[in-house]
């Protein structure tokens, strides 16, 4: 580990890996010099830098204008004129991760109504001239823009023509100089296990307990399986077997939530209990592992260190 003082930590590139969970962060901050500082909620303050990519327990952060982070974000920038969700960012990353080309990944737009409407129905020298703006920020040079238009008419398909600006050293360049803060990309298996570690626990996982469940998710387990078999622990067990229905809803509130339950909430989860309706992991994967819960845990933490 890096020279500790006073609380603060300074990493060398060897030693950035696996920092921590990110929303254990307070505050996440990259300067012009491109030093993050990264505080945490324990006090304990780390800088590191300058480097190409930062690495935590359930994510990371990519520096380098040419990572696949950068270049979906750059998609989503150049047909859709906006960023990525975080969800939708971390999916196709790591389509990219399993081999997906990213041409296949910008196909993958095609259909949607947000690219029909911008270029569904644009002529070759239409769709370059706007690539040319959306992608690199500026007009076409004559040159430049009879050669791509000589691409597509030569057969060039249009998936691969976005991928030359997107993927361009030229755009890469520009995203770095104007994105020094890098881009957060969520592990989403990683992610899933934390959700369910906070929900049953109150807790994040331990790094071995993390490694394993991450792997049985990469395997094909499902949620549900994977709260079932969290909750046949002691520890579950120690915490909640003696609680009654309503003293076990507020508990799954309290630790995901971080609130106490509203009343009819209260009332409403409890009734289904008592019915049968759902058991207990129904109201852990109701509560912890929403769509909503998914979003907050894979959303980027606080400071300016990310896209959005």
């Amino acid at each position: 580990m890096g020279e500790t003082q006073h609380g603060v930590t300074r990493l060398s590139v060897s030693e950035v890996s696996a920092l921590r969970f990110v929303w254990e962060a307070e505050r996440i901050v990259t300067g012009p010099d491109h030093l993050t500082q990264l505080a945490f909620a324990d006090g304990h303050t780390v800088w590191v830098g300058p480097v190409v990519r930062i690495d935590f327990l359930n994510g990371h952060i990519d520096f380098a204008g040419d990572s696949a982070a950068a270049q979906v974000v750059r998609v989503y920038a150049t047909l859709l004129a906006r960023p990525p969700d975080s969800v939708g960012l971390t999916y196709w990353v790591e389509q990219m991760a399993q081999g997906v080309s990213l041409a296949k990944v910008v196909e993958g737009f095609f259909g949607s109504h947000e690219f029909i409407t911008r270029f569904g129905g644009l002529t070759d020298e239409a769709l370059v001239v706007n690539l040319y703006r959306e992608a690199l920020g500026r007009e076409p040079d004559a040159a430049g823009l009879a050669y791509h238009i000589g691409t597509l008419r030569d057969g060039l398909d249009r998936a691969q023509v976005i991928v030359n600006f997107v993927a361009s050293p030229e755009a890469a360049r520009i995203f770095e100089a104007e994105n020094l803060a890098g881009v957060w990309v969520a592990d989403s298996r990683k992610t899933l296990v934390g959700m369910a570690y906070d929900a049953v626990f109150d807790r994040p996982p331990e790094q071995e307990g993390l490694d394993y469940w991450t792997g049985r998710l990469a395997q094909g387990m499902d949620v549900r399986t994977l709260v079932e078999a969290i909750a046949g622990s002691a520890e579950f067990q120690a915490l909640h077997a003696h609680e009654t229905n309503a003293e076990y809803v507020a508990s799954i509130y309290r630790s995901t939530l971080e609130r106490e339950p509203e009343a009819a909430g209260l009332a409403y989860w409890t009734a289904q209990l008592a019915s049968h309706a759902m058991d207990r992991i129904d109201v852990v994967l109701r509560i912890g592992i929403s769509d909503e819960q998914r979003d907050q845990f894979s959303a980027q933490p606080h400071g300016d260190a990310f896209l959005g």
